[in-house]
């Protein structure tokens, strides 16, 4: 295993030099806002790119960004919550991964950027890998 971007993150090497034919992988970046996930994100995206791997990257806040603009609900004063435009936003991307799991080519990753401080929020991620075969971090 290699490590990533000087993070101290460990990366399974067996995506890289596996001989399967078909090695896709589903990664989830969970931690608490503001660590750093997104940045990570770009640093991981990188170095999958570089070992010639094919990387998605899925963005719950640009998401959710982009359902608020869509509801007119950007640029609130105060800047509020909207529930509904954070459920919109999981569904979607949700959605997205699940439409591009199956055109995962091999040597692929999906890169999901996020808090997923729940359970409940990686278990539908991780049944979805399962189901469809592919390795889940």
């Amino acid at each position: 295993a290699g490590r990533l971007g000087g993070t101290g993150m460990a990366a399974s090497g067996e995506i890289a030099a596996s001989g399967s034919e078909r090695e896709s992988l589903v990664l989830l970046l969970v931690g608490l806002p503001g660590v750093g996930k997104s940045t990570l994100c770009e640093q991981l995206r990188a170095e999958f790119e570089a070992l010639d791997l094919h990387v998605r990257t899925f963005s719950f806040d640009e998401e959710e960004d982009r359902v608020l603009v869509e509801s007119g609900a950007a640029g609130a004063k105060p800047p509020t919550f909207d529930p509904d435009a954070w459920r919109r936003a999981r569904r979607n991307v949700y959605e997205r991964v699940a439409s591009e799991v199956p055109n995962a080519s091999a040597r692929s990753v999906l890169l999901l950027d996020d808090n997923f401080y729940l359970r409940s929020m990686r278990k539908p991620y991780f049944a979805l890998a399962r189901e469809r075969g592919l390795s889940y971090v």
